[in-house]
């Protein structure tokens, strides 16, 4: 059987990459931070910590991820308020740290807010905030969602961002995995779930599962590793079916 890679590009789109590379993000968590020793404009430099992955679905101008990896973007800031107390006395509190969600690829970087979560099946939508001319243009390169699943011991394609801020520095480009549904496809009244054979550390949550040879078919997103010592590392994962991406999208 021909290889893969080499069979799903865009017809007529010169390119060495496949064409489900199109469609997925990196998702990170920016903090502004304060240098006093830059001129004006560089005083405050934004540092981006690539936290997981997302991926637009076909026409929707938002990109599905993980509720766990923007989790933290929505903590509260805790604001000291020392009106009660002396000025010589010593106040015990958090200190709040301003977190941008942020959304990028090899081509771009964008700014993103939250607009539903699904925290029961760890889901989240995010909107670039942008243009409608980008949003719309963005989500023509998204995935579709499968109408059903995988056979057992069908190979699968995922790809995300592992280790995020290391392989970035190298290159932009998502990386490539391949696995084979385990022993079961579980569906259960709460969640609809896919077991997968395939190596995940951190970084690969909210990757898209699709089909080894429709790479722009997703049967749902890569969510949880199994591990013994409970690390990100991982040689089974689970992802959440499709269904639980399609209800969430029925918001909007």
């Amino acid at each position: 059987m021909a290889d893969s890679y080499k069979i799903y590009r865009k017809a007529g789109k010169k390119t060495d990459y496949p064409e489900y590379i199109e469609g997925v993000r990196w998702i990170g968590i920016g903090s502004p931070l304060y240098n006093p020793f830059s001129d004006v404009e560089d005083m405050f430099e934004m540092h981006v910590y690539v936290a997981g992955t997302g991926f637009y679905i076909k026409n929707k101008p938002y990109v599905v991820t993980c509720y766990h990896v923007i989790s933290d973007t929505l903590d509260q800031i805790e604001i000291q308020n020392t009106s009660e107390h002396k000025k010589d006395e010593l106040v015990d509190s958090k200190k709040g740290q301003l977190k941008i969600l942020m959304v990028g690829c090899i081509q771009d970087t964008h700014r993103a807010a939250v607009v539903a979560v699904d925290v029961k099946h760890d889901l989240a939508l995010l909107e670039l905030q942008t243009s409608e001319e980008v949003k719309k243009m963005e989500a023509s390169k998204g995935f579709e969602l499968a109408k059903s699943y995988p056979k057992i011991g069908e190979r699968v394609g995922y790809c995300g961002y592992p280790r995020g801020n290391v392989v970035n520095k190298d290159s932009k480009h998502p990386t490539y995995a391949e696995g084979a549904v385990g022993s079961f496809t579980q569906k259960t009244k709460d969640i609809n779930k896919i077991q997968i054979s395939g190596s995940v550390i951190g970084g690969f949550s909210g990757s898209p599962i699709f089909s080894r040879y429709k790479q722009k078919i997703v049967y749902g997103m890569a969510y949880c590793g199994i591990s013994d010592d409970g690390k990100d590392d991982s040689e089974i994962f689970y992802g959440v079916g499709y269904e639980h991406i399609a209800n969430l999208l029925k918001c909007f």
